[in-house]
């Protein structure tokens, strides 16, 4: 289950493999969460996304290894 504090990884479908965003998740609003990007570029750090879109960044490390 992912909630506010949580470290969240978005890999893009749509774009590649190449396209990932990494942040905290600050908001929680159901079926949808409001992370604070790590690396992002603007000063709009804020990015919103479907729970169902996202995964825990520590379980997608303990798969990899």
């Amino acid at each position: 289950m992912i909630t506010i504090g949580d470290k969240v990884i978005f890999r893009g479908e749509h774009w590649g493999s190449l396209v990932s965003v990494i942040g905290t998740v600050i908001e929680d609003h159901g079926n949808k969460v409001v992370i604070q990007d790590d690396d992002a570029e603007t000063d709009d750090e804020r990015l919103e996304f479907k729970k169902s879109e996202i995964k825990l960044l520590e379980e997608v490390y303990e798969k990899e290894d």
